[in-house]
């Protein structure tokens, strides 16, 4: 649910609030420090004073701060985080209390250790409002949903589940012989960067815009975005399209749904990630979500 490190004492399922348990824990992390009360945290902003704190290097070995790089003292190469002790029953209470959560879920799934290069963990208030959704991170931050693309290149309003009123307000005037859309039974010529998701994906994204919407609110102090209720709702929506071994997302637009378990898109838009739409299978993101 959240990149979170517990090492082993959340057991199997790296659960948080098993590791919590426990009171204390060692965990390998960011540290930071900030400039104006002195305070040193693993966070991005302080707890005291909510300044912004600043990335310390610091000897692996021996703990001494290393602002060249190199340990002082023994020379060795400096990194961006060490073995914290953190009051993981403390900090729970605390994120639970941010997004005014009065129990926590069933479990809350964090990770063994983290990968990046300054370990720097994400908040549990992230964590505790995908583990009410029933959502899952990967491992660079971003919710996915992956499906085998599928070309398309024409479709009828009808055969999406896409309101007529909708689809032209999208830029879809006219059909495919260039007389006015008023039916939905009328062939529409599929814009290059517009894509139909499967039904299972949109009741998915359903969930990861109630929780980005949830978050906005109640962590970052920022208005809703989404206000989705039904899948119909994301009509309109933008997501990214990520292909394995890529790194650069392409934008779509989702103009409808399918029944059938694939991402019908244009060609174009499948080419675009490197796919030659021969039964890959790729990842959308919503696009927020990514941001």
């Amino acid at each position: 649910h959240v990149l979170f490190p517990v090492g082993l004492k959340g057991g199997r399922e790296r659960d948080i609030l098993k590791a919590a348990m426990n009171g204390v824990v060692k965990i390998e992390v960011s540290r930071r420090h900030c400039p104006e009360c002195g305070n040193e945290t693993f966070k991005l902003y302080c707890e005291s004073c909510s300044c912004r704190t600043i990335q310390v290097l610091s000897c692996p070995k021996c703990g001494l701060p290393a602002s060249d790089g190199r340990c002082p003292s023994c020379g060795i190469e400096a990194k961006p985080y060490s073995r914290l002790t953190v009051d993981l029953k403390a900090e729970l209470a605390t994120a639970m209390k941010n997004v005014g959560m009065h129990s926590p879920p069933p479990s809350l799934k964090g990770v063994k250790g983290l990968s990046s290069a300054t370990k720097l963990p994400e908040p549990l208030e992230k964590g505790l409002l995908r583990a009410k959704y029933g959502l899952y991170v990967y491992k660079d931050g971003s919710i996915r949903f992956d499906a085998t693309d599928a070309p398309l290149t024409h479709f009828t309003p009808k055969e999406v589940s896409a309101p007529v009123e909708k689809l032209r307000k999208l830029g879809y005037t006219h059909d495919y012989k260039g007389a006015p859309l008023t039916e939905d039974s009328q062939i529409l010529e599929l814009k290059p960067q517009d894509i139909v998701i499967p039904f299972k994906c949109a009741s998915y994204f359903v969930k990861v815009a109630k929780f980005i919407d949830e978050l906005l609110v109640k962590f970052y102090g920022q208005q809703s975005y989404y206000n989705v209720e039904k899948e119909e709702d994301l009509v309109g929506c933008l997501v990214i399209g990520l292909a394995p071994h890529t790194s650069a997302g392409i934008l779509g637009r989702i103009v409808g749904f399918t029944n059938a378990s694939v991402c019908l898109a244009h060609p174009y838009w499948h080419a675009a990630k490197r796919r030659n739409c021969d039964g890959d299978e790729d990842a959308i993101i919503l696009a927020l979500d990514a941001l």
